[in-house]
């Protein structure tokens, strides 16, 4: 079973970030797997150098892949998740990224 979320802050390499998230136990090849509210976006998508936006009108993160030749867009839609018995939308940035916790 998978372990409740949990405020927390990651950062990438001890050059990006740190940036407050949630956490649970998740992680891929090792590394974290943050996830984002709302209230945390602005600062991840201008902290990190990757081309993403927030498209308000369906509450999607954008992230444009620089190194893509087609200049694919990933859609990252909301998750919802529950933190202290709050109920709170978020979105994972950064999926397959090298986060740490900080």
């Amino acid at each position: 079973m998978m372990r409740a979320w949990r405020p927390s802050r990651v950062g990438i390499d001890g050059h990006i970030g740190p940036f407050a998230c949630y956490l649970n136990e998740h992680r891929w090849n090792g590394w974290r797997c943050p996830v984002f509210a709302f209230e945390q976006l602005g600062a991840v998508i201008g902290g990190l150098p990757y081309t993403l936006s927030f498209e308000g009108e369906t509450r999607e993160v954008l992230e444009t892949l620089a190194e893509d030749p087609d200049n694919e867009v990933v859609r990252i839609k909301a998750q919802t998740i529950f933190v202290n018995d709050r109920t709170l939308e978020v979105w994972t940035i950064g999926e397959g990224w090298c986060w740490e916790e900080a």
